[in-house]
């Protein structure tokens, strides 16, 4: 008989746990979200006297959800762990996200966050960035997204490291701001866009007046050759008033490769002198900064003549 019922009370007890089970699982998925779970997480930091876990906790609810609440919390804490530059970046984004007040209580919290943002602000500079759009901006090698960020960046005072990339283009300046100041920080890309392709430019030019230079000296070395060639026929001929049948051919081949050799020589040696004189004179000379202006430099112009053609070279300022 026992026996029977301590069975019975068995199944009994089973029977509650698995109908029970189900809805204790579910009550704790409904409460029991990635937000409400760090929101309980940071209520308890609080009250424990943990801000900075608390601030931290916070901030990953940032991360999961833009909200006023998260902007207004991580900006309070930060606040009273004296992070100025988080303090003045959240508190400024809480104040963009709350709705104009409609009671004397919401005035009231209104008024108490505009002045905990002040405070803050005294206590940091504040920088914003002209800079070319699109460029990756970022401050002490921290990413701070594209340019134009349209927000201020808080950062402790002191020196800092700022950076510009813009596809293989970038520029780092350093910025000295002080507590309260707000700077603007200008990032050029433009003039270093243009100096890659003049460095490049003139690094060509140096190369291709070499290349003349060794061409001409390859082709003077091959008239040399054909020189000796003639001159010993000449002589084995002595000197040429019994040369004739092959040797009269190979004395007039090798004179006629001669003198296509040093023609070759000369025009590969001016060439490259008239290409070296380019490139220092682009060098030396500014180019043109805008469309409007008209560019300084200089170009080399091929002008026919009734002999054949002549090389210019023109230089403008």
């Amino acid at each position: 008989m026992n026996t029977a019922i301590s069975r019975a009370l068995v199944r009994a007890w089973i029977a509650v746990a698995l109908v029970l089970l189900p809805c204790a699982g579910r009550a704790d998925a409904a409460e029991g979200g990635p937000e409400e779970r760090l929101r309980r997480s940071a209520d308890r930091a609080v009250a424990s006297g943990l801000l900075a876990e608390a601030r931290d906790l916070w901030l990953q609810i940032w991360q999961l959800e833009r909200s006023e609440q998260a902007a207004c919390n991580v900006g309070q804490l930060s606040l009273r762990i004296a992070d100025m530059p988080r303090a003045a970046e959240f508190l400024t984004a809480c104040l963009a996200r709350a709705p104009a007040p409609a009671d004397a209580d919401a005035r009231a919290r209104h008024a108490s966050r505009a002045l905990d943002l002040a405070r803050a602000k005294q206590a940091v500079g504040a920088l914003t960035f002209a800079a070319p759009r699109g460029a990756e901006l970022s401050i002490g090698g921290r990413p701070l997204g594209r340019a134009p960020l349209g927000r201020e960046v808080f950062v402790a005072p002191g020196s800092h490291r700022v950076r510009a990339a813009l596809g293989d283009v970038a520029k780092e300046v350093a910025v000295e701001v002080r507590a309260g100041e707000a700077r603007l920080v200008v990032l050029d890309l433009a003039a270093l866009a243009s100096a890659a392709p003049a460095a490049g430019l003139m690094a060509l030019g140096g190369v291709a007046s070499a290349a003349c230079v060794v061409l001409g000296a390859v082709f003077l070395d091959e008239a040399d050759e054909n020189e000796r060639e003639f001159d010993m026929l000449l002589e084995r001929n002595h000197g040429g008033y019994r040369i004739a049948g092959a040797e009269l051919q190979r004395a007039q081949g090798a004179y006629v490769a001669m003198e296509r050799a040093e023609e070759r020589a000369a025009f590969a040696l001016a060439a490259g002198a008239l290409v070296a004189g380019g490139t220092l004179v682009y060098a030396l000379f500014p180019r043109s900064d805008g469309p409007g202006k008209a560019a300084a430099g200089a170009r080399l112009r091929v002008e026919p003549t009734a002999a054949g053609a002549r090389l210019r070279l023109e230089a403008t300022w």
